[in-house]
């Protein structure tokens, strides 16, 4: 269990995605998370 629960973190924060240009889930959220605040 716990490995599945290591592996499921991996791809959800730290795998580069192709959809949002190689970034991780992290990045881009720290690159768009200034733009949702000015909004």
């Amino acid at each position: 269990m716990a490995a599945t629960s290591e592996w499921v973190g991996w791809y959800n924060q730290r795998r580069l995605h192709s959809g949002i240009d190689y970034l991780t889930p992290a990045e881009a959220h720290d690159l768009h998370q200034p733009m949702a605040l000015a909004a």
